[in-house]
């Protein structure tokens, strides 16, 4: 499938909220993580799977909460070493950065709303947006060394564009696909980001 995305109308209502309604900056996260070995098949996020503190996902139902809307207008996705199995030592950085491109080039990024898909991108068009990038070394021989990579500039300007409203009843289904197998060498983790305008009721 080629490269898909929705021009979506009604969209004004989270610029200027009805009566009883407030509209505000929010974000959406969550983070599951890829053993290293073959890649294969469908990682699905916000789908009520996976996640059990905010440190790891804030929207655990895979919808949006019933009084509220979301219009959904950036999009991230962190790839980076699993900080929970320990950093690597900076002489196996060639590790992180052959399971940095595997993900990245040998996978892809689609959104469906319930039967319904918006869009289908590889995986690096969507940068990451924050995190760590580059290497960073104690030195050749200290027992400190280690190097840490992710994609993308590490700035929350740097994410993919979209317009897309998200209702309480939508079944939002994010996944990261692997068309053929491929193999990374690291755990990883993968954090998918989506930012936008929260419609609630005022408090």
């Amino acid at each position: 499938m080629g490269l898909v995305q929705s021009v979506t109308p009604n969209t004004n209502r989270f610029v200027n909220p009805p009566a009883g309604y407030d509209s505000l900056n929010y974000g959406f996260h969550h983070r599951k993580n890829i053993a290293a070995g073959a890649q294969t098949g469908t990682l699905s996020f916000f789908d009520g799977a996976g996640g059990t503190t905010l440190l790891e996902t804030n929207l655990t139902r895979g919808t949006i909460s019933k009084e509220n809307a979301f219009l959904l207008q950036f999009v991230n996705c962190e790839i980076t070493v699993n900080a929970e199995t320990g950093l690597v030592t900076d002489t196996n950085v060639l590790l992180q950065v052959a399971s940095l491109h595997m993900i990245m080039h040998r996978s892809l990024i689609t959104l469906s709303l319930g039967p319904t898909e918006y869009f289908t991108l590889p995986t690096w068009r969507v940068p990451a947006g924050g995190g760590i990038t580059g290497v960073a070394t104690g030195g050749a021989a200290a027992a400190t060394d280690f190097a840490a990579l992710t994609n993308g500039i590490a700035t929350i300007h740097n994410a993919y564009p979209v317009r897309i409203p998200l209702e309480s009843q939508d079944d939002i289904k994010w996944g990261l696909n692997w068309p053929a197998s491929a193999t990374t060498t690291l755990d990883m983790a993968v954090t998918m980001v989506m930012t936008g305008l929260l419609l609630r009721p005022t408090r």
